[in-house]
């Protein structure tokens, strides 16, 4: 009789397995989904760190990193210099570029950078981000042309590299629309900027605290301190790839509730109505086996339990298919 009533509700108690097995997998698989996501992105800041904050200000003397450190809850402090510019490669638009300029002699110490191909620049020759060398085609030995204000200087690309700044393609801040690869960055020796206004200066001042330290109380005691005027204070938490990975997890905090809630709801109607089914079809059965002495609760338990068997095989097959 079981395999009868199977046969006879083989749609319903189909659909109903299947939508189980969706469910189990929509939940199990958005969870993982978003710990790995939160855990790639975590492990690669880790990695190539850019400190908790960034400060920029007009540009000055270099010295006030020095100061910095010496500011309750500031375990180090790096000062770099940031300059607007215009790369131009043969047979392509000029582009509006972020110029960093890399300390003398040595590889940022704050912000890591990974480079994928090539390696730092030296004398003539300038590094690039990632998504600038997939987006103009630029692989290291490169020709390109570097405009600070009035001074034109033809480099050689030394290699592209990963920046924990730049995680997404960076989008210039004056354009209406937000469109990616609208800028580009490129990192360069001393020796690039040596003939430009401000050679031997400084503009922005990476800061990386101590455990347990107060950002708003570090940032406070910084600006009393430091002899420029702050312009922008960016923490880390705002940078545009850590917000970006925040909405994406937001977005499974907010959808993939609702999306398994509504297949729940679906699996339960039907497996309401494949009950409901089971149970009418055996009103003479049900009679015969009350008058053999059956309780007819136990029996219409029997029944229940029949058809609660797609949704057990529903979440078997999900937890079999989430593991696989």
């Amino acid at each position: 009789m079981v395999l009868r009533e199977l046969r006879a509700a083989f749609g319903p108690a189909l659909c109903v397995a299947l939508l189980t097995g969706i469910v189990v997998v929509l939940v199990a698989g958005g969870e993982r989904t978003r710990r790995m996501l939160r855990h790639t992105r975590d492990v690669t800041y880790q990695a190539l760190r850019h400190g908790d904050l960034e400060l920029r200000f007009a540009p000055t003397h270099p010295g006030v990193a020095e100061l910095a450190r010496a500011v309750d809850g500031v375990a180090d402090a790096e000062e770099r210099l940031l300059l607007p510019g215009v790369l131009e490669v043969d047979g392509a638009r000029p582009l509006p570029t972020l110029v960093a300029v890399l300390p003398e002699g040595r590889a940022p110490r704050l912000e890591r950078l990974r480079y994928l191909a090539g390696g730092p620049p030296g004398p003539g020759e300038l590094a690039i981000e990632r998504s600038l060398a997939t987006d103009r085609a630029l692989a290291p030995g490169a020709a390109v042309t570097l405009v600070l204000g009035e001074v034109r200087q033809a480099l050689r690309v030394s290699g592209a590299y990963l920046s924990p700044e730049f995680v997404l393609r960076p989008v210039h801040p004056e354009y209406a629309l937000p469109l990616r690869g609208t800028v580009g960055i490129v990192s360069v020796p001393p020796e690039v900027v040596a003939d430009t206004p401000h050679a031997h200066r400084v503009d922005s001042l990476v800061v990386a605290l101590s455990p347990g330290a107060d950002l708003p109380t570090v940032q406070a005691a910084l600006a009393a301190l430091l002899p420029v005027s702050i312009v922008d204070a960016l923490p880390a938490v705002e940078q545009p790839g850590h917000g970006f990975t925040e909405q994406i997890v937001a977005t499974f905090d907010i959808y993939m509730p609702a999306t398994a809630a509504l297949v729940v709801l679906i699996a339960l109607i039907l497996l309401v109505l494949t009950i409901a089914r089971l149970l009418s079809r055996q009103r003479i059965a049900f009679g015969t086996l009350a008058a053999l002495g059956h309780r007819p609760h136990r029996v219409a338990a029997a029944f229940v339990l029949l058809g609660l068997l797609p949704a057990a095989l529903g979440c078997v097959l999900g937890v079999l298919t989430h593991g696989a």
